[in-house]
């Protein structure tokens, strides 16, 4: 639908994440004139939005303050920035809430005025930014805020190859069974924020570091690769790397940033998929790429941003680029083999940076906010399929998600000690 497509790309836009190619098909469109009415239909949905922050737009203020939100003709210079508008005003009404307006000065008179609006969390000036129908009832309920239900903190468990187990934080690392004990080879970067390991001479096993949910953490391997823990997670590493390679098994979401070393490949293994079909491995040399694997997703998806990837699944070997995602379903789906298809990178990684990103059905974007913040979901009525697409920080609480969420329409929720009701409106 084109109307999703512009959703998308303005999106993109405004986040400034933009692909070259996105700006392009965006100024396309909306040259083409073919869709103004599409284009404005977009305008008066997300104006309509705002007027529950008590801003309301007067007839056609809109289009004169916002005009053109990139210069149609004129190619950029290197180093200019393309996003900078020609002004930019700032609407800041009482209370909490911060609506900033860009705009820039028209640069060809066939291009489509269009108004194009941003929410800003003022509190950490974190955007947040909602495309989708926006709620047409005056009266479409908020999420119960009876509980904030805070997000995720910096917490694991570190499981040595004998057994025994660490509890983490960012500045400790405890032992239930052996007060005042570290285990050997690790130490917490404090400013840094990660656990290093350094290597010990142990005998030949795997640790483990695991994130509950509602946790996070950070890893430092031996050769200096790093990995980043999503909420309930699982890395299991070798108390060292063998010479001819460097193996490691994940379980939930990691992502890695791989220290290249050509003469070590790096290898992740899923071997819990084993038991319910071909084994899962990707091969690397050095990289950045981010992996989920959990067991309540219909599928395996190996994301890759930067260097080569190769994705095999029993005799199967496809090879990923920069931008590109490769799917594997799980054997229970009854599909096999890979699908590779290009996607928006650094959305899927988004995570990493302390951002949801979404693009997704409610049941999909429920199962990342069901880890982040530990909770369980349910279900009340037919909530379809509808896609939602939004960007927030993963640093509020699960009520204040819940509510940006509710502005879309068609969707509510009630929050119950730690159970997240969610209802088809």
């Amino acid at each position: 639908m084109i109307d999703d497509r512009l959703r998308y790309l303005l999106l993109r836009y405004y986040q400034k994440r933009a692909s070259a190619e996105e700006r392009d098909e965006l100024m396309e469109l909306l040259r083409d004139g073919a869709y103004d009415e599409e284009a404005r239909y977009l305008i008066a949905e997300l104006i309509d939005s705002q007027s529950r922050f008590g801003e309301v737009l007067e007839d056609g203020r809109a289009e004169e303050i916002l005009r053109n939100i990139f210069r149609a003709e004129v190619p950029a210079r290197e180093g200019e920035d393309l996003y900078a508008g020609d002004e930019a005003d700032e609407f800041e009404p009482a209370g909490r809430w911060r609506m900033r307006i860009f705009r820039s000065l028209p640069a060809a008179a066939s291009v489509v005025l269009l108004a194009f609006l941003g929410i800003y969390w003022a509190t950490n000036g974190n955007p947040l930014i909602l495309f989708g129908n926006a709620a047409t009832s005056e009266n479409a309920p908020l999420a119960v805020a009876a509980g904030q239900l805070p997000p995720a903190a910096d917490k694991a468990l570190l499981t040595l190859w004998d057994g025994t187990v660490f509890s983490l934080d960012t500045t400790r690392i405890q032992s239930p069974d052996k007060p005042g004990s570290a285990p050997p080879g690790f130490e917490i970067d404090r400013e840094g924020g990660e656990l290093v390991y350094v290597g010990t001479g142990a005998r030949k096993g795997y640790n483990s570091l695991s994130t509950p949910l509602g946790g996070q953490y950070r890893l430092v391997l031996p050769d200096g690769s790093k990995a980043w823990l999503n909420a309930g997670s699982t890395l299991k590493f070798p108390t060292s790397f063998e010479a001819g390679t460097r193996r490691v098994e994940v379980t939930g979401e990691v992502f890695f940033d791989v220290k290249s070393d050509k003469s070590r490949p790096f290898i992740v293994s899923l071997p819990h998929q084993k038991k319910n079909g071909e084994l899962v491995e990707i091969a690397v040399l050095g990289t950045e790429f981010n992996v989920s694997s959990y067991s309540d997703d219909p599928v395996i998806q190996t994301t890759l941003i930067k260097g080569i990837v190769k994705v095999k699944k029993g005799r199967e070997v496809k090879i990923l680029s920069p931008g590109e995602q490769a799917e594997v379903k799980k054997a229970e789906t009854g599909e096999s083999g890979i699908e590779i298809r290009s996607v928006d990178a650094q959305s899927v990684a988004a995570w990493k940076e302390g951002m949801f990103e979404f693009n997704d059905s409610i049941e999909v974007i429920m199962r990342q906010i069901s880890r982040w913040y530990a909770v369980e979901v349910e279900y009340e009525g037919n909530v379809g399929e509808k896609v939602f697409m939004g960007a927030i920080s993963r640093k509020e609480s699960a009520s204040e998600v819940l509510k940006y969420l509710e502005l879309t329409g068609g969707i509510g929720f009630e929050i119950k000690g730690n159970k997240i009701k969610v209802k088809a409106i």
